[in-house]
């Protein structure tokens, strides 16, 4: 009982102590930076397993190439103390997720073989709602920082584009065929809807004369849950790498995990980002 009263009123004297300096800004903020496609170890794990099973495969790889982050959004910072403090807000967010992958493989015994070459990027509209926890150090002006949370993320369009070569060459190293396969803004079913996120981040605030916050930070963010790569709309010659193994065809994904044991419909995207912005 002793102890319990002892608790109540510590915690009493922490809401008063932080109740005196607690005040609610507002602001905005505007960032951009990189972000890619995770993950993407099990699809190589497939492509290796493949290779080892199939001589006439020479070559077959997936490359996570960084594409583009862009986004604006509101902030609403819950200044605890002088040291700390709670921030959400809304946000929108661009994230373009580019994928390259490449196979070279024999056609006949006269040494002919054939190359593909594929570029897909997936694009992500979204709103976020971030939640996270800040902490400032310092004494002046200049206030170092760190910050990290989560992020409730609503996807409101997932589209995939790719463009695709298809090179036959002959056993003198002659191109004799070429073919091009492209589509775009293909919906993207497979990639869930909403998603959480982790958030880690550093940076510097600025605070002026008359109480407004101008800060520079640099944010890392991970989707926590994952998503399946695959589009309803694509046609029978789409990402062919390797005939039916297309990676974003849905029914071979399941034939690979029931017969192989290896997921490769485990899909994650992050970011890296840098920021500028303003609480008033």
């Amino acid at each position: 009982m002793k102890s319990m009263k002892i608790l109540c009123c510590v915690t009493l004297l922490a809401i008063c102590s932080t109740t005196t300096y607690s005040q609610v800004k507002f602001g905005a903020t505007v960032f951009y930076g990189i972000g890619g496609v995770k993950n993407l170890g099990s699809i190589q794990k497939y492509y290796d397993l493949k290779k080892s099973q199939d001589s006439d495969i020479l070559a077959r790889d997936i490359t996570n190439k960084q594409g583009s982050v862009f986004g604006i959004g509101g902030i609403i910072s819950y200044q605890i103390n002088e040291m700390f403090s709670l921030n959400s807000g809304l946000r929108f967010q661009k994230q373009n997720n580019d994928i390259e992958i490449y196979q070279k493989e024999i056609e006949d015994t006269d040494g002919s073989y054939r190359e593909n070459n594929s570029v897909t990027t997936i694009s992500i509209s979204s709103l976020i709602i971030p939640i996270t926890a800040k902490v400032r150090f310092g004494e002046n002006s200049f206030k170092p920082f760190i910050n990290g949370g989560l992020s409730f993320e609503s996807r409101l369009s997932k589209t995939i584009d790719s463009d695709e070569t298809r090179t036959d060459w002959d056993g003198t190293d002659e191109e004799f065929d070429y073919t091009n396969y492209t589509f775009s803004d293909k919906p993207l079913e497979g990639f869930n809807s909403t998603t959480l996120n982790f958030i880690v981040g550093a940076g510097v605030d600025y605070e002026l004369d008359k109480g407004q916050v101008l800060f520079l930070a640099v944010n890392y963010t991970s989707n926590l849950s994952e998503s399946e790569l695959w589009s309803k709309n694509l046609n029978s010659n789409s990402i062919s790498v390797g005939d039916n193994n297309r990676i974003f065809d849905q029914s071979d994904q399941k034939t690979i995990e029931s017969s192989e044991g290896i997921k490769i419909d485990d899909w994650k995207s992050s970011s890296l980002t840098f920021s500028v912005g303003i609480l008033f």
